[in-house]
């Protein structure tokens, strides 16, 4: 070994702790989504949002007609099928209130979408007012620690248009 001072060694030692603990930290944080049981309940709670969608993916490629448009009532919901989904589809995201509050009103306006059918994924069961001649294609219920997230497929045409003239 090469000889170095007292104080050097020191110095190095304390390297080589601040590098293991480093290393071990990292490590640690990186399990925390696959294992988040180990650091307690609501750290666990936490990362349910992320589990569910290779899932619910893989139920809407088995009805989805990649010659109708995409349209998800929520943007996670867009942005998960979007990444989960082969081929990688674009949808776009249902928006009520005609204002801008995620970057897929931007990108994708639904109002080119109004008249045309449409393939609809949205949360809960509920049928869509926004959708005539609504047929409901399946659902997905996904359970995850006790809790329940329930997903709706449709097919329809969009009439978002009526839905804001009947709530006025």
């Amino acid at each position: 070994m090469l000889y170095l001072g007292r104080q050097k060694r020191g110095r190095y030692l304390l390297l080589k702790l601040n590098l293991v603990f480093c290393i071990g930290l990292s490590l640690l944080l990186l399990m925390a989504p696959k294992r988040p049981e180990l650091f307690g309940a609501k750290v666990k709670e936490l990362f349910v949002k992320f589990y569910g969608w290779p899932e619910l993916a893989r139920v809407v490629e088995k009805h989805y007609d990649p010659t109708l448009p995409l349209l998800t009532s929520h943007r996670e919901i867009a942005s998960s099928l979007a990444f989960y989904m082969k081929g990688h589809p674009h949808a776009y995201v249902l928006n009520l209130e005609n204002r801008i509050d995620n970057q897929y009103h931007l990108w994708r306006r639904d109002e080119e979408l109004v008249g045309r059918e449409v393939f609809l994924v949205k949360k809960w069961s509920d049928e869509p007012p926004y959708l005539k001649e609504a047929k409901k294609l399946d659902e997905v219920v996904i359970k995850i620690e006790g809790k329940s997230k329930v997903y709706s497929l449709w097919r329809g045409i969009l009439v978002k248009d009526k839905v804001k003239d009947e709530g006025a």
